[in-house]
């Protein structure tokens, strides 16, 4: 069985960095959609064109593109244990082709972590408002809303853990506090 530890959130909440300890503690495989769509940017192509707008419009991409990013991610894994999946999905219909996909190809269990911090400390962090950024949570508040009850409803084999972190404190108590929620979970299982 696989663990897949997917963790969302929105831009600048803390997701990436919670990600990465995360993939560094269970010394687990780390991919970041994201990062392979900015890649894809570079390239000269139709979607690098799509992306680029997308990004500097503070909208999603498409769901059939970032859907085939991660297709290529999950299609090249074999004998891992743990995977660590950086900001994917983002929308519940990526939800629902990520479950379909990975349940195809693996036994898994699925753990959901969503990473949460006001807006007002993202744009402290941030060092202020930009219009951009300010465009992309309000993309990110449309589009995550109802991940809690979406995955929290998964039933049968479809089943997913939820876990919802408040990023606001430092970042070995936040991360501390994530690992210990998670390996309770494993001696109860």
């Amino acid at each position: 069985m696989m663990d897949v530890y997917l963790v969302t959130g929105k831009l600048g909440s803390g997701q990436t960095t919670i990600s990465h300890e995360l993939a560094n503690h269970f010394n687990a495989p780390y991919y970041s959609v994201s990062a392979l769509l900015a890649a894809l940017a570079k390239a000269d192509s139709k979607n690098s064109r799509e992306i680029v707008n997308c990004l500097s419009c503070g909208t999603l991409v498409d769901d059939k593109l970032t859907e085939a990013v991660f297709d290529t991610i999950v299609s090249s894994l074999t004998g891992q244990s743990r995977i660590v999946l950086d900001g994917y999905p983002k929308t519940i219909d990526q939800a629902k082709h990520l479950i379909r996909f990975l349940r195809e190809k693996f036994p898994v269990r699925l753990v959901l972590i969503q990473v949460n911090l006001e807006d007002r400390l993202i744009l402290d962090r941030a060092l202020g408002a930009t219009e951009e950024l300010e465009k992309r949570l309000k993309c990110s508040h449309s589009h995550m809303r109802d991940f809690p009850t979406f995955f929290k409803n998964l039933e049968g084999a479809q089943k997913c853990r939820y876990i919802t972190i408040h990023n606001d404190k430092a970042l070995n108590v936040v991360f501390s506090e994530l690992v210990q929620n998670l390996t309770s979970d494993d001696q109860h299982s």
